[in-house]
């Protein structure tokens, strides 16, 4: 979004120096090289960003031009599914830190429906603490905050 901005500032200052340089221009055959070069430079203004793309690494553009239904299915529910994963560590970690307990490990089983919708079935939380009474209301916190089953380990 900043470079859409850039580029449309970019344009706005060449336009304005254009019309101002055809103003103080004096009239006559001058006038009309002024015009000329005010609109070339305009012109130039707006094709700056292709520029950009000549010296832009095209690996991305690769990607999309590889484009693999079935493969790239996969992978976005592959991509959904870690991402997943690790809100559902970010969420145990607060809680954990709130009650002061380590967190050892976190397996998450979870699945992408044929609606590509995220279904965890089962979370397993392997904890460490020197008293197991300071567990305290860790299970029912955490099983609040990310609204699934939770089964804790303590190690």
């Amino acid at each position: 979004m900043d470079v859409l901005k850039q580029w449309t500032l970019c344009i706005i200052v060449a336009a304005a120096a254009g019309t101002f340089a055809c103003a103080v221009s004096p009239r006559g055959s001058v006038e009309k090289t002024v015009r000329t070069v005010a609109g070339i430079f305009v012109i130039v203004s707006v094709c700056a960003p292709l520029s950009r793309l000549a010296d832009a690494e095209f690996a991305e553009y690769a990607y999309a031009a590889s484009y693999d239904a079935n493969g790239s299915d996969t992978a976005l529910k592959e991509q959904m599914l870690e991402s997943c994963k690790k809100a559902a560590e970010e969420s145990l970690a607060s809680v954990a830190k709130k009650h002061g307990v380590t967190l050892v490990s976190i397996g998450v089983d979870a699945s992408v429906d044929e609606n590509d919708c995220i279904i965890i079935q089962n979370i397993q939380v392997e904890v460490q603490t020197e008293d197991p009474a300071s567990l305290g209301s860790f299970p029912d916190d955490a099983e609040e905050i990310l609204g699934v089953p939770i089964r804790i380990i303590i190690s």
